[in-house]
């Protein structure tokens, strides 16, 4: 093979390989996973978003395209799949509130190509402090 012929072949595998890992997000982001996550990065209201309010925002964005995901995609098991992917879920007396640690969440939105509307209503205080005395990892603002 020429050296021309090389840089050819070398520049056409960048962009394939480039072009298969956009399309792997593309297909992460039509996961539950992915749908969980972009619903937790979307929500608008003032409180932490409960396991139970993710899984209705996904099976609202989902239009009955899975008849099964209304029946599958319990709050519990939301708890359970965020939970794997490193949020954390605290109970309170409206449901088990979801939360992550800033630093985990870019990450999470790269991987299943999500973007972020308003970084500042996902992410914890710029000082580092959310205002609750304990030492676990932070979620949202506005409790």
């Amino acid at each position: 093979m020429s050296p021309q012929e090389c840089k050819t072949y070398q520049k056409d595998l960048l962009e394939f390989c480039k072009h298969l890992e956009q399309q792997a997000q593309v297909d992460r982001s039509e996961t539950v996973e992915g749908k969980l996550v972009s619903a937790f990065v979307s929500w608008q209201e003032n409180r932490s978003p409960t396991c139970k309010d993710l899984a209705q925002a996904v099976i609202d964005d989902d239009n009955d395209s899975d008849p099964q995901l209304k029946r599958w995609l319990t709050p519990n098991r939301v708890s359970v799949i965020l939970r794997n992917m490193g949020f954390q879920t605290h109970h309170t007396n409206h449901g088990s509130e979801v939360s992550i640690d800033s630093a985990r969440l870019p990450a999470l939105c790269q991987r299943f190509a999500v973007v972020v509307p308003n970084a500042e209503s996902t992410s914890a205080d710029p000082n580092g402090d959310d205002g609750d005395d304990s030492d676990g990892l932070e979620g949202r603002q506005g409790r």
